[in-house]
């Protein structure tokens, strides 16, 4: 439609006159009406009593399905789009909370060329609206961007923020490769991509990014090395030499200062030989530290390591397998958090087996027979299952020792002899 300027607009109806269907459509328009964020589509004007029901929005070029053909060869171009919504999708938790039903047909490309989030209908404005509009047994939205606990009864309506955190993930996926994401198999992305990918999608929530503005800092790092190949290692070794100079001279740290130089670490990924040479220059003593106040970020430079020792240790010297077990093992009593320990039985595993090095497999089973808590052994367990292959040439030494019970399940899980 046009106004009297001649400008053209959207206009879009609820043309379906069901209660709740109707009672979702108000909502939408409410949603939306309390957005104001280039990244999200505004409404112009409504008019909810009239039949039908109706509101006003600028008109799009069309949604993010359409350039998703160009996208996937144009990895760069897709990270914008992507960018440009999760800033919408920031916005809209910042401001309403989970939107419950993003993906590509949910993003609209403006005529400025901006990128908007669409589509509020799901939305979850407050407990008490959500509950009266969602039924425990319903699960709404898209089912291939769905987290997996959406999809179980109630989880559209017990949906929180991290559900958003996964649909971004499956979308990005979409966009990358150009398949939909109902297996998600990253095997041809670029190894930062891949990672970024699998964290948002993480089965378990609480392995994903904590806020989709942290996802979208991934993406940022990695457009950096995109456009400045050399910007990582730069950065590391900056910092690096800031990090261990100020220890040197004063024998004080600057958890800012560590925190880059190890988010540097993720950005060396497109080298993984580098990042293996520049990861073991960080001194024990860093470890330590931020073993102690940076477990975030510790996790993520510990899985690149482990990406990068899953394709690059093969080739080094044997007795490099007992240097990662010797610092994993400190990084493993340095930490009290279960997902660093898990990470450390990891990289300790890969080395060990990959250069079949017996002093690093004793390091091995040192470290899974200090596993205690049911919190650790859950997370060194998912570590031993997703390594499995590697794991299988171990297991029959851990038939005859005593680990935690979590841990004996997954060597039970092996038939005796493999």
């Amino acid at each position: 439609s046009r106004n009297s300027d001649g400008a053209e607009f959207a206009l879009k109806y609820c043309t379906d006159n069901a209660p709740e269907a109707l009672r979702r459509f108000a909502r939408e328009v409410r949603a939306m009406g309390r957005v104001s964020h280039p990244n999200v589509v505004p409404v112009i004007d409504q008019d909810l009593e009239h039949n039908p029901p109706y509101f006003v929005m600028p008109v799009a070029i069309g949604s993010l399905d359409a350039e998703i053909p160009t996208f996937s060869t144009n990895h760069e171009a897709a990270l914008d789009a992507f960018l440009g919504l999760c800033d919408g999708v920031s916005a809209v938790h910042k401001i309403i909370g989970p939107h419950r039903d993003l993906k590509p047909h949910n993003t609209l490309r403006m005529t400025d060329n901006t990128v908007a989030v669409s589509d509020f209908g799901l939305v979850k404005i407050d407990p008490r609206d959500t509950t009266v509009l969602t039924r425990t047994v319903d699960v709404l939205g898209t089912n291939l961007y769905m987290a997996p606990e959406q999809r179980m009864p109630g989880g559209s309506r017990d949906a929180e923020h991290l559900v958003d955190v996964y649909s971004l993930g499956a979308t990005l996926y979409h966009l990358l490769t150009g398949r939909f994401p109902a297996v998600i198999d990253t095997s041809d992305v670029p190894p930062v991509l891949s990672r970024i990918i699998k964290k948002a999608t993480a089965n378990v929530p609480g392995d994903r990014y904590k806020t989709v503005d942290l996802l979208a800092e991934a993406v940022k790092d990695y457009l950096r090395l995109l456009r400045n190949p050399k910007e990582p290692l730069r950065i590391f070794t900056e910092r690096l030499e800031v990090v261990t100079n100020r220890l040197a001279s004063e024998g004080k740290w600057a958890p800012a200062e560590v925190k880059v130089l190890l988010n540097a670490v993720r950005g060396l990924l497109e080298e993984p030989s580098v990042l293996i040479d520049e990861f073991d220059r960080i001194p024990d003593v860093i470890w330590e530290k931020a073993a102690k106040k940076l477990d975030e970020d510790l996790i993520d430079a510990l899985e690149a390591y482990c990406v990068a020792l899953d394709e690059q240790v093969g080739g080094r010297a044997w007795s490099y397998a007992e240097l990662v077990a010797a610092k994993m093992h400190r990084v493993f009593e340095y930490s009290a958090h279960p997902k660093v320990r898990a990470l450390a039985v990891r990289a300790t595993l890969i080395a060990a087996v990959d250069l079949n090095r017996f002093a690093a497999m004793d390091t091995l089973e040192e470290l899974l027979l200090e596993v205690k808590s049911e919190q650790d052994a859950s997370a060194v367990a998912d570590i031993l299952r997703e390594e499995n292959l590697r794991f299988k040439s171990q297991v029959e030494r851990y038939r005859r020792v005593h680990l935690q019970r979590l841990l004996m399940d997954v060597v039970r899980e092996f038939p005796k002899g493999t």
